[in-house]
């Protein structure tokens, strides 16, 4: 198991003192223990991301060098973004769970919302099964009614990620690479990808401005 952390829009450093807040107040559920939740990390490296806004996408950057980290390891990725004070070691022990039960491509953690936030939508089939992601900003007036959303937390096969990978392009309304595209292409190459969704929406809630950030401190 690797452990990927993207830091997203926030410094890293207010992100610790909201954790550690949350761990004072919550002692039973406490902030996300990297060390007791993964026992069999075999390695565990945080990468500073440029903030050049050159870059059309921070997954796309750290990409290269991720690439070389994993040139020899094999099994699975965990990622996770650092702007997600609510997730719980629970969560993301379900998650690797559920990645081994199904074994498929990925495992990503949505949740659906009465009135979802401005986050990708889980798109299904009729038959209920995972199709692609899709952006709010580049859904469809019907894909943008979907209640169901992406966390951005996931559980990736290495070899089949940074396969998909190579097939991203930025053909979208931002002009960017994203990280939930693969999602898509795992299924146009015949892979299976589950969603699972978790009981409690405010788990997946993130940090993207000052008032996400006021919001989440009155919450702790």
């Amino acid at each position: 198991v690797l452990v990927l952390l993207s830091y997203l829009r926030i410094p890293v450093q207010v992100l610790a003192l909201q954790l550690q807040v949350e761990g004072q107040e919550q002692k039973q559920e406490g902030p996300v223990d990297w060390s007791a939740t993964l026992e069999s990390l075999h390695r565990l490296t945080l990468i500073e991301v440029s903030t050049d806004p050159e870059i059309k996408s921070v997954y796309f950057y750290v990409t290269p060098l991720v690439k070389d980290l994993l040139a020899d390891y094999e099994g699975k990725v965990i990622v996770v973004v650092g702007d997600a004070p609510f997730l719980r070691n629970h969560i993301v022990r379900d998650l690797l769970n559920a990645f081994e039960q199904k074994k498929c491509a990925c495992v990503l953690l949505s949740a659906v919302h009465e009135n979802p936030p401005a986050y990708g939508r889980v798109v299904r089939n009729k038959n209920g099964n995972v199709t692609k992601i899709v952006e709010e900003k580049d859904a469809s007036s019907e894909e943008i009614r979907i209640s169901e959303v992406s966390s951005s937390h996931y559980c990736f096969d290495k070899s089949k990620l940074f396969a998909a990978l190579k097939q991203i392009n930025n053909n979208n309304t931002q002009g960017e690479y994203y990280l939930p595209d693969v999602i898509e292409i795992f299924i146009q190459n015949g892979e299976r990808v589950e969603a699972l969704p978790v009981s409690d929406p405010m788990i997946t809630y993130g940090i993207n401005s000052q008032e996400d950030l006021k919001n989440a401190k009155r919450i702790m």
